[in-house]
Parts: structure tokens; C-alpha cells; sequence
């Protein structure tokens, strides 16, 4: 059963660690140790297992566990665990690491892998493969969890019935970090918020996450454009990049996988549309350019701003302010976030209406989430 608890679970691990450790301890092997034991909570004991073979193996890897001991950013929000990951079962899917067969071979329920022999697999490799490694530590994830976009279409669906203005608006959703576009494509999925189901119910991907506090109208939703940007866009017509979204998926993780699957099927019928490019100043270019009227523009980002530097970040929270002074009743601008909290505790989705309203501006999260939408605890868009 999903834990709508494990946020705070998280919260403590992050303490007893502090803890447990000094501070010129490794902390290459304490984060993998970390998160091994995020993983056991989560409920992937195959990752859990992986991860915990990591911390030790990769103090035998020379060169490897050099970089990441002078890792210039934090190995936690830079999900060096994710790049990592995505690096070993990229190479175990290219046939360049049959010995990683009990982990990534087996997937979901094997429970008896070997450790001595899991490590020892694992340092030969992260000292053989070394290139090959490094250049996938170079570049963030890519997930692209299709399961977030529940709360985007919570939020569109909230508007919808009762936002003021935005009611029965059809919006523009411009996406920052958008990968191979997946989350673009939210209205041709079926999406379950407890006992309401909107957008395509006869959809090939269902996406129903457990449900907890209050429910969220079924209302249609009307989706007039949709496009993003990304640094480093995938193309899911690419079967390279396809392979690289699976390489990226915890080896227990087979809902997951199936729902990438599904998703990718989708787009290759349905192709999203992703531009390459500055986050910052694509996003200034999309909210200067004009609205139209009676239609809601909205800007969302999910597990993106990690990846994006400081001076990025401001230059896009000034865009948006700038464009929100600018909103009006008729022309709102909304935008819907799903991101770590600042102390990695928990995932908030927020939202951030504006349109010359008394509350215009005001940011509100408006639901708790699972990391990859296994779970949404819906508080609404509003107190009553």
C-alpha cells in the first residue's frame, strides 16, 4: 500500500544521517546509503539493494568516486543517484553488462541478490565504463513522469468549474523542462482524481493515483495549445531517446515503466511539441507575446527547477511577475508548479493565479504528492 506518510519518513531519514555522520565523512557514500534507504521506503527493495551495493562499490571506482566527492552542486537535488542509475541499466540494455542481470533483469519482486557478488560487478564496471558513466552524470535526468501531470490537470480541472475568470476558459500551457514532451500530451490521457475522471477516459494510459482529501470536479478541460522548452529536449520518435526515458526508471519500478510505455506510444501518434533552448528566455519570449482574449495562459514545471541555476530561476520568476502585473480577469495567467519543498521533504503542487483579483499573485500549495504521482493529498485551490 502507498505510505502518504513517507514525506516525513524522508524527513527523519535526513536527520538520523546528519546525525550518524561527521562532516569530512563521504558523503558520495553516505547519499547512496541515503538513498537506499529512500528506496526501501518507497517500497522498491531491488533499488534499495542497488543503491546500497553503490555506496560501497563506487569507493573502489578511483575515478568516479573522485568526481562526485568534488561535486560542485548537491548530489541529492542534482539526483546523481537517478543519472547514475540511468547510466548502469543503460548499460546492462546495450549488452555491455550482462553480470548487472540480477538487478536490472529480474525487475519487480526478486528479492535475493547476491551483495558481495552485486558489488563486486558494480566497481568492475564503474572502473571499466568510467567514460561511458561520466558522460550520463553530465546532464540531469530525464524523467518525464507522465503520473505528475495529474495535479496540472487537478488544477485546470478546479479552474475550470470555479476560477473566477478562468472558468470554462480554454488554456495555453507552455512547459518548462519538458524532456520529450510526454506531460504536453495530459488531455489525450484518462486521468482518475479518486471517484471523477476527466479528459480521455478511452484513453490507452489511465493514469489513477490513490486518492486522499478533497475531490476535485470532473469538468472538461480545453487545451488550445500546448508546447515546452528544454535545455536538452528528447524526440520520442528516436528509439535512442526512448531507451534513454526507460534507462531512467528504477528497476522495480514496472507501473512506471508500463506508463512510459503507453505515454510513448501515444506521442508517436501525437508527437508534442518541444523547442530547444534557455528556459529563462524562452519563457520571457512565450508570456511577451500576446494573449488572447477570453483564453488562460499557464506556465507549469514539474521537478524542473532543481536543474536550473539560480540566475535562470530569477530571471524567470521576473517574467512571470511581470506578465502577472499585466493579467487581467479576461487574459489570467496561472501558473502550477510540482516541486520539492526547499528542505527536500516533501512535494508540493502550488499554484499561482493571476488576474487583477484582490488575491492576484498569491501563491497557495494546493496539494502533496508521491515523487512520480502515485499518490496526491488535494487540498484545493481555495479554503472553502
Amino acid at each position: 500500500m502507498l505510505k502518504a506518510c513517507a514525506s516525513i519518513q524522508h524527513v527523519e531519514l535526513q536527520s538520523e544521517w546528519s546525525a550518524s555522520y561527521t562532516a569530512d565523512s563521504d558523503r558520495v557514500v553516505r547519499q547512496f546509503q541515503l538513498e537506499a534507504d529512500k528506496a526501501q521506503l518507497f517500497d522498491r527493495p531491488i533499488t534499495a539493494q542497488l543503491l546500497d551495493a553503490v555506496s560501497t562499490a563506487i569507493t573502489r571506482a578511483p575515478l568516479i568516486h573522485a568526481r562526485l566527492l568534488t561535486w560542485p552542486g548537491d548530489l541529492s537535488s542534482d539526483a546523481v543517484a537517478f543519472r547514475l542509475n540511468g547510466a548502469l541499466q543503460s548499460l546492462y540494455n546495450s549488452r555491455k553488462a550482462d553480470c548487472l542481470e540480477m538487478i536490472y533483469g529480474k525487475r519487480a519482486g526478486a528479492t535475493d541478490v547476491d551483495r558481495i557478488a552485486l558489488v563486486e560487478s558494480l566497481a568492475n564496471i564503474l572502473r571499466s565504463e568510467a567514460d561511458y558513466i561520466n558522460a550520463w552524470l553530465d546532464h540531469p535526468t530525464q524523467t518525464n513522469e507522465v503520473g505528475r501531470c495529474v495535479g496540472l490537470a487537478a488544477v485546470l480541472s478546479s479552474l475550470s468549474f470555479s476560477g473566477g475568470g478562468s472558468a470554462g476558459m480554454p488554456f495555453e500551457v507552455l512547459e518548462i523542462g519538458s524532456s520529450a514532451g510526454l506531460n504536453l500530451n495530459f488531455s489525450r490521457y484518462g486521468i482518475k482524481m479518486g471517484e471523477e475522471e476527466i479528459l480521455h477516459p478511452a484513453s490507452a494510459l489511465i493514469l489513477s493515483p490513490k486518492w486522499i482529501g478533497k475531490p476535485v470536479p470532473a469538468v472538461p478541460i480545453e487545451v488550445m495549445r500546448a508546447i515546452g522548452v528544454d535545455i536538452h529536449p528528447l524526440d520520442a520518435s528516436k528509439p535512442s531517446h526512448r531507451d534513454k526515458l526507460q534507462a531512467y526508471i528504477w528497476p522495480d519500478d514496472d507501473l512506471r515503466r508500463e506508463r512510459l510505455r503507453r505515454a510513448l506510444k501515444i506521442a508517436s501518434a501525437a508527437p508534442p511539441i518541444v523547442e530547444q533552448g534557455c528556459a529563462s528566455r524562452w519563457i520571457n519570449e512565450q508570456l511577451i507575446a500576446p494573449q488572447q482574449c477570453g483564453t488562460c495562459r499557464v506556465v507549469f514545471h514539474s521537478m524542473a527547477l532543481q536543474y536550473i541555476g539560480a540566475d535562470q530561476r530569477h530571471s524567470i520568476e521576473r517574467a512571470l511577475n511581470d506578465a502577472g502585473r499585466c493579467a487581467e480577469a479576461s487574459r489570467p495567467l496561472v501558473r502550477i508548479g510540482i516541486e520539492w519543498d526547499r528542505p527536500r521533504s516533501v512535494v508540493e503542487v502550488t499554484s499561482t493565479i493571476w488576474d487583477a483579483g484582490p488575491r492576484s499573485g498569491e501563491s497557495r500549495v494546493v496539494a502533496h504528492c508521491h515523487p512520480y504521482g502515485e499518490w496526491f493529498h488535494w487540498f484545493g485551490l481555495r479554503d472553502d
